[in-house]
């Protein structure tokens, strides 16, 4: 009679408790749906005061207000609020701790990561992303999307810390998880391909750089369009490697790709794109090209100008080599005199920086070699949590090289 009042019992609950889940599933998936929409708006500062307002409604369900710390450490990440995202973020992840969220928990490891990335703090930002495969890899059924993210994300910051061996391992590790979770064709491929690529153009691999990076051109021409930022950022790679390993006129028809890629960018930035011209220049130069590589770096020079340092000195020092190419001398005499006022003004701003030295020889900067001219590369691709949620250790092969914390012997 007890075991039948218990199971009586049960159904009564239950009776009560589906329809009351339902109801705050219900709630959740309105109240993503909502935030969903001020994320397409891309609006982050109307994004951050709605995000605030939500979470001073009174009643407000444990579960809808990690969705709303997520999307408002978000909204302050993208704004560049870094600390405030931060705060924002650790405390969604101690939210889902407690509510034993697993999903959001990655998501907030993720968004702390993110955090970390653009800030600069880079060993910080490598244990997150370790971390997120690992706990990944310790779930009987990994999410094979997490783990193509993540690792790719590894694997940039191993080549950034000098780790080219364990960087091109877990590289081609996300490669494979990718193709296995999306199939050859998918975005998500190409941008790991994209990033081996960009990664063997930086070791000298050519031969493989350039056959990964033109099957990432393929498949991002697909699935984002010719003009978008992920192929041009493929052709600048593709354009380099080319140079690099000593084809000329490969890569001058592979960067005028990239130049009308992003001649054709709605709202492309005008400093990336005036940059594009003086890579391309150099080139132009180095193939004995003056009148077209002159055309290019004047137009550049209008908007490098506003900019000052580094970038214009070269852009002046480029027109000089142009001009004398073209046996333009009195041009070329008048760039060289801009560029020896302009070196001037740059040492003497150094000169405020630093605290006073015993005197040195002054190197005044010398005109370069045409072919040894390197202009700073596209944007790329291409960021530990406190108290992490505790999992058993992956037994994997896999997970102990891609979450290595020192590196290898």
């Amino acid at each position: 009679m007890g075991i039948i009042r218990l199971l009586g019992l049960i159904i009564k609950f239950a009776s009560w408790a589906t329809p009351h889940v339902k109801r705050l599933n219900n709630q959740r998936q309105a109240a993503k749906q909502e935030l969903e929409h001020y994320f397409t708006s891309s609006n982050w500062t109307e994004s951050e005061r709605f995000f605030k307002e939500k979470l001073k409604e009174p009643k407000l369900a444990d579960t809808i207000k990690l969705d709303i710390l997520l999307g408002l450490a978000r909204a302050q990440r993208e704004q560049k609020k870094y600390e405030e995202a931060s705060q924002t973020a650790n405390t969604a992840l101690e939210l889902a701790k407690h509510l034993r969220e697993y999903e959001s928990h990655v998501a907030s490891l993720r968004e702390i990561g993110e955090i970390y990335t653009l800030e600069g703090r880079d060993a910080l930002a490598l244990e997150t992303f370790q971390e997120i495969v690992r706990q990944e890899s310790a779930r009987s059924h990994p999410d094979l999307e997490v783990l193509a993210i993540q690792t790719r994300k590894i694997g940039h910051l191993l080549a950034q810390q000098g780790r080219a061996e364990d960087a091109q391992f877990a590289l081609e590790r996300s490669v494979a998880l990718s193709e296995k979770k999306f199939g050859l064709n998918h975005r998500e491929t190409a941008n790991s391909l994209a990033v081996l690529g960009a990664f063997q153009r930086q070791i000298g691999e050519h031969i493989a750089a350039q056959k990964n990076l033109r099957q990432a051109i393929e498949v991002h021409r697909a699935t984002v369009g010719r003009d978008s930022p992920e192929v041009a950022n493929d052709l600048y790679h593709l354009s380099a490697s080319l140079e690099e390993s000593g084809d000329l006129q490969g890569a001058i028809s592979e960067y005028e790709r990239v130049l009308t890629a992003h001649e054709r960018q709605v709202g492309n930035n005008p400093a990336e794109f005036a940059m594009c011209k003086v890579r391309l220049a150099a080139l132009y130069l180095q193939d004995e090209r003056s009148s077209a590589a002159r055309e290019l770096l004047q137009h550049a020079l209008r908007v490098i100008e506003k900019m000052g340092g580094e970038q214009h000195l070269l852009v002046l020092q480029l027109l000089i080599c142009a001009e004398e190419q073209a046996n333009r001398l009195v041009e070329a005499q008048k760039y060289r005199v801009r560029a020896e006022k302009l070196t001037e003004k740059l040492e003497q701003a150094k000169a405020k920086q630093v605290p006073p030295a015993p005197p040195v020889p002054q190197v005044v900067p010398v005109l370069p070699e045409v072919g040894m001219v390197t202009v700073a590369p596209l944007p790329a691709f291409p960021a530990p949590p406190q108290a992490p949620m505790m999992v058993a250790p992956a037994q994997n092969a896999f997970v102990q090289r891609v979450v290595v914390a020192e590196p290898r012997q």
